[in-house]
């Protein structure tokens, strides 16, 4: 289904059509896009940020406008979505906590997202799924609060550079939500303690979770007592997170049934490329994965 720039009114016929909530109709647009000006100078601080500055973009200046922000496509050591960012402005107390990016796309059929300032909610033109814009206890922000989507969208940090009004949105890192470990790339490493991530000191268990630092999101699965496969978690056909497979053989995607072996490769479904694959090491205390 196409999903150029246009309003949608997902009215309460609309809305039991698909199995969603009766007369909670969302009009959403999807907002235009720009080209975003991705740092790529590893030595820079803000390396993997895309800047945007509210001066050149005053659809940002105010709360409920959104901008789409692509990059071009290269060979990076983190993932840029290939759709695009999202960056919406909620509020206008002059801060970071203004402003909210995630994945463009919906993981259901790749639909642009919007940002219904009305709801407060991002949302989906083409078919009503909807997003969390707020972290709110352990629900982060990009969680599925509707479907049909059966996955939520990446977060990115953002942060405003006050002086120069530049907004930035760190690809590599996402923001904090809960109170559970995230961990952080450290000298080309994450270190994954059994005492934060007692799951993997069983073999046969298994951790999924976005390091800072990294801009990707890992499944981490312990296979035996000397050995833990990982890999990206983001199915490469519309970035849904990947599972572990019920006889723990292979990892499948609960989107749209793209199926995968313990290396990442692809065995069935729409998915056009295997998993990103990371080398790990299972010490007596942790898993180290090299990244």
């Amino acid at each position: 289904m196409s999903c150029s720039r246009r309003s949608v009114l997902l009215g309460a016929a609309a809305t039991t059509a698909l199995g969603l909530c009766s007369g909670c109709g969302i009009s959403v647009d999807v907002p235009p896009s720009i080209t975003g000006n991705l740092d790529e100078n590893s030595a820079s601080p803000n390396y993997g940020k895309i800047a945007v500055s509210l001066a050149a973009n005053p659809t940002l200046k105010s709360s409920g406008g959104a901008l789409i922000l692509t990059v071009a496509a290269g060979n990076r050591p983190f993932m840029v979505p290939a759709g695009g960012v999202l960056l919406l402005r909620r509020t206008e107390s002059n801060s970071s906590d203004d402003f909210v990016a995630v994945d463009a796309l919906c993981p259901h059929a790749g639909c642009p997202l919007g940002y219904a300032k009305q709801n407060d909610l991002i949302a989906c033109p083409c078919h009503g799924s909807t997003f969390a814009v707020v972290a709110s206890g352990t629900e982060c922000i990009g969680a599925l609060k509707r479907g049909p989507a059966l996955s939520g969208v990446q977060a990115f940090l953002v942060t405003l550079d006050t002086a120069t009004q530049t907004v930035y949105v760190d690809l590599r890192s996402s923001p904090s939500c809960g109170d559970g470990f995230i961990p952080q790339v450290m000298g080309g490493k994450v270190i994954l303690p059994f005492a934060s991530v007692p799951d993997l000191m069983t073999v046969g268990g298994s951790w999924t979770g976005a390091p800072q630092g990294l801009g990707d999101t890992l499944i981490v699965f312990r296979q035996s007592a000397t050995v833990a496969v990982v890999l990206s978690a983001i199915c490469t056909h519309q970035r849904c997170l990947v599972r572990l497979s019920s006889n723990k053989n292979g990892f499948d995607c609960p989107c749209h049934q793209s199926t995968f072996t313990l290396a990442g490769a692809v065995t069935g479904g729409p998915a056009p490329s295997p998993l990103k694959k990371y080398t790990a090491t299972v010490m007596a205390d942790s898993v180290v994965v090299t990244v």
